[in-house]
């Protein structure tokens, strides 16, 4: 079933309307797994200078925690959900010079190889992925995703793994005319994942992210709820350097690739930079906020 129609961008947060309640939304939008425990999106991810990177960030909805699962240079062939908190990806795994296939868990945080080979379909009602080896026949071959059993797979399997596509209905008409149509103004809600509180100040924030068991917290937020001060950025790509000051400019620190990330086109620290600026007491928890812009 179809809840949402978006943009499932790389670059973060995007607009989406959302069918049950009506209203456009700007925020990050998520491919929930069956039961809706989990949902995956991904985002820009440059890695040492490579600005083509990805990441595929999952959040469990009853906590609202990101973090990322994954990172990659090269985009995945294919990705699938198999229950409420694993899916099955395909990625080119560039040391090994061929694609492989993976077995991430949400819940876990894992990542774990199953093969090298490629995917060519997933039945979502039986639960069954059809692949291939990297071999010359390239024969298919169907894994069962509850038992991991793998068996050939015969021709009259074939057609049931054949992506299938929705039909939206009558053409819309070419002889419209634009001056007479309805103009529809939406509601739009700015969506916040996470907030920043420190004493008696929140701060929203687009979201935040665990990597590595480090949880990362955007910069351009603090600029204005905490009244951080940010440099202009010095060095390359692959080593920059913003100084980063404290509101009344007396505490500075650099971020670096090594306390900072860029993800999703912004720029990403700790709490541990925040608490040499003079903020020894941050929290980071589920937003309850939201903003409402006009129609």
């Amino acid at each position: 079933m179809i809840h949402q129609i978006g943009i499932y961008g790389w670059g973060g947060p995007s607009y989406y309307y959302n069918l049950k309640d009506k209203i456009v939304y700007r925020g990050m939008s998520y491919y929930l797994s069956p039961d809706r425990q989990y949902g995956y999106t991904i985002v820009n991810s440059p890695d040492k200078g490579n600005w083509q990177g990805y990441s595929l960030l999952v959040k469990e909805t009853s906590t609202g925690e990101i973090r990322e699962l994954i990172r990659s240079n090269s985009r995945w062939e294919g990705l699938y959900w198999l229950d409420s908190k694993r899916l099955i990806m395909c990625k080119y795994n560039s040391t090994a010079k061929q694609n492989e296939l993976l077995l991430l868990d949400a819940a876990a945080g894992s990542v774990k190889h199953i093969a090298y080979g490629s995917l060519k379909g997933f039945d979502p009602a039986h639960r069954e992925v059809l692949f291939v080896y990297n071999e010359p026949a390239r024969t298919p071959y169907i894994m069962e995703t509850a038992t991991g059993k793998i068996r050939k797979a015969v021709e009259q399997e074939l057609k049931r793994f054949e992506r299938q596509y929705t039909s939206y209905g009558e053409r819309v008409p070419t002889n419209l005319d634009a001056s007479v149509l309805e103009e529809w103004n939406p509601q739009i809600v700015i969506r916040y994942e996470h907030e920043l509180q420190v004493g008696d100040t929140k701060v929203p924030l687009p979201f935040t992210v665990k990597r590595g068991g480090t949880l990362y917290i955007p910069v351009q937020p603090l600029l204005g709820g905490l009244g951080l001060q940010l440099g202009e950025k010095r060095g390359t790509a692959a080593k920059y350097n913003f100084p980063l000051l404290s509101k009344d400019g007396l505490a500075r620190t650099e971020l670096t690739p090594n306390n900072s990330i860029v993800l999703a086109g912004r720029l990403f620290t700790t709490s541990g930079v925040l608490q040499s600026l003079g903020y020894p007491n941050v929290r980071v928890v589920a937003a309850q906020t939201k903003q409402i812009s006009p129609a």
